[in-house]
């Protein structure tokens, strides 16, 4: 888990998991430590979130879906990260995938006032249909 993050959440989804693409971003990831000389106290989940933001923040929608998922497998009780592969999802315009992460989130959150956040975020989002 993360420790301090600020979240700002739009939508939320859930896709199949990418098992193969999971293991290619953390041997990835894995490589990329050892050249920019990264705190290995680190987890390997915080890692791949970090490079699913910067592909957010670069507007590269699939790669951050690919690197969210990959966290998700390393780290499947972090609720997080299931909100910032919504929001990828929600961009992308995947309203579907955006509602299933956004349920996963719910399920996954023991935060009485982020649950009813994200219930409103779907029940906005089930009402685009």
């Amino acid at each position: 888990m993360r420790g301090v993050r600020l979240l700002i959440v739009t939508s939320a989804a859930f896709a199949a998991p990418m098992v193969l693409a999971a293991a290619t971003l953390t041997a990835a990831s894995a490589q990329d430590c050892s050249l920019a000389g990264c705190d290995n106290s680190m987890p390997e989940s915080e890692l791949v979130y970090s490079r699913g933001l910067k592909a957010l923040d670069r507007g590269d929608i699939d790669q951050a879906i690919i690197e969210f998922g990959a966290a998700i497998e390393l780290d499947p009780s972090d609720v997080i990260l299931y909100l910032k592969r919504a929001d990828a999802y929600e961009k992308k315009g995947e309203r579907e995938n955006a509602l299933a992460d956004y349920r996963k989130a719910a399920t996954v959150s023991h935060d009485s006032d982020l649950i009813k956040n994200i219930n409103t975020a779907i029940r906005r989002l089930a009402s685009k249909r």
